[in-house]
């Protein structure tokens, strides 16, 4: 099947065929304290995951089989 558009490149970093728009001025902050300005919403039962983070083994496995490293890993 053949492509409805094939789009002409002349490299890798080639934007000719992204449409242009206009630049806008980022917003204007509503109050003038330094600092992260988003609210956390803690409740209790979060409390428990505070520095909790999660790693798939599985996919870690598939790496490292994939990169053709030692295969005993657990």
């Amino acid at each position: 099947m053949e492509a409805a558009f094939k789009p002409e490149v002349n490299g890798e970093l080639d934007t000719q065929n992204f449409m242009k728009f206009d630049e806008l001025d980022p917003p204007t902050p509503t109050r003038s304290s330094s600092g992260p300005s988003r609210k956390m919403h803690l409740t209790p039962k979060d409390l428990s995951f505070v520095g909790y983070t999660y790693k798939n083994f599985d996919a870690v496995k598939a790496l490292r089989y994939s990169s053709g490293k030692d295969s005993d890993y657990p």
